[in-house]
């Protein structure tokens, strides 16, 4: 993860990295920036909005997924306010989310950093299958 974490160094648009089992719902990574911030004010009526919002994604992505089979190279790519959010397929099991900075993203250090999760987590894809 050496590597990995030089990748994220070098890019100060980076703001969250979330990995997820995609048969169980596990969370397997994650990593957010310090100056990521969702919303001023945190309350319960926000995080269960913020909690359906994002079931209601991740079981329309997983949906997807069951009905392309064996598909490796699905991605899926938003652009929403100021942030960019990417999901990627990185193993048969792992979905990877990554969010940055619409205004800076580098998309060529973008899609590196996704490709060295693809291998460091590999063996982690496998163990899961």
């Amino acid at each position: 993860m050496n590597k990995t974490a030089q990748f994220v160094r070098r890019m100060p648009y980076l703001k969250a990295i979330m990995l997820t089992e995609l048969k169980d719902d596990r969370e397997v990574y994650r990593w957010l920036s310090d100056d990521l911030e969702l919303k001023a004010e945190i309350n319960d009526n926000f995080l269960t909005g913020l909690r359906g919002g994002i079931n209601i994604l991740y079981s329309d992505f997983k949906n997807q997924f069951q009905k392309l089979g064996s598909c490796r190279n699905f991605k899926i790519a938003v652009m929403y306010d100021q942030y960019f959010v990417k999901k990627v397929q990185i193993g048969k099991n792992i979905l990877m989310t990554v969010i940055a900075e619409s205004a800076s993203v580098n998309m060529g250090q973008l899609d590196l950093l996704i490709k060295d999760f693809e291998q460091n987590f590999a063996c982690v894809d496998d163990h899961i299958e």
